[in-house]
């Protein structure tokens, strides 16, 4: 039986568009993507928009219900224990999903996510090894975290915004990008760990109205 478990009041949530303007020129150049307690987001149909055709699996707890089966590349799954082997995707991305993770279950979910992406052949390999985590909502925290840390493993990337609606500005962070590359050592890795972690940079301030609706309607603590 799993230690972790699934909070089945979380909000499943879409931001079609979003992580297709911020990330389209990344995934462009890789195989294939893992896109982590994906909720309703399409990401593949969003992507072939600006013409990129790679290969995309979703997978969230969510899509155990009986309204997501059949869907292809719809996989029922923790972000805490993915159902997947080692270094199975190019790339992996989880946006708008940790926040709704227990701050306990965080480490277990980035570990996971560098697990199954693939090792980039090195720092300028930009076919593959690259994690996306977003929003980072406290980035100054973020940054103070990881001074002195190998910015070719880790680093913030801002984003401009530029094509999105008004709405997508206001919820638009500063994405954390893990490159995993054999720089990334076990014990690189932990430091890493320990160092986003510590920061609560992943965590908002406040619930969203969604989730505060959500709470008061079902109860659930999956924010915590």
């Amino acid at each position: 039986m799993s230690e972790y478990s699934y909070d089945k009041v979380t909000p499943v949530t879409a931001h079609d568009g979003m992580a297709a303007n911020l990330y389209h020129e990344v995934f462009g150049q890789v195989g294939s993507v893992l896109n982590v307690a994906a909720g309703d987001t399409r990401l593949h149909d969003s992507l072939q928009l600006y013409g990129v055709a790679t290969d995309i699996v979703s997978v969230d707890p969510a899509y155990a219900r009986p309204e997501y089966s059949g869907r292809e590349g719809y996989v029922a799954g923790l972000a805490q224990e993915l159902p997947f082997a080692d270094e199975s995707f190019d790339s992996a991305m989880c946006q708008f999903g940790l926040q709704h993770i227990p701050m306990e279950d965080i480490p277990a979910t980035i570990h996971e996510m560098i697990r199954i992406t693939r090792t980039a052949d090195e720092n300028r390999d930009q076919t593959k090894g690259y994690i996306l985590l977003n929003p980072v909502f406290k980035n100054v925290r973020l940054e103070k975290a990881l001074a002195g840390f190998n910015d070719d493993v880790a680093f913030l990337w801002h984003h401009d915004g530029a094509g999105m609606t008004g709405l997508e500005r206001r919820a638009l962070y500063p994405t954390l990008v893990i490159h995993k590359t054999p720089d990334l050592t076990p014990e690189t890795e932990q430091d890493l760990v320990n160092r986003i972690v510590a920061s609560r940079s992943l965590k908002p301030t406040h619930r969203s109205i969604g989730e505060v609706v959500s709470r008061r309607l079902f109860g659930g603590s999956s924010r915590a």
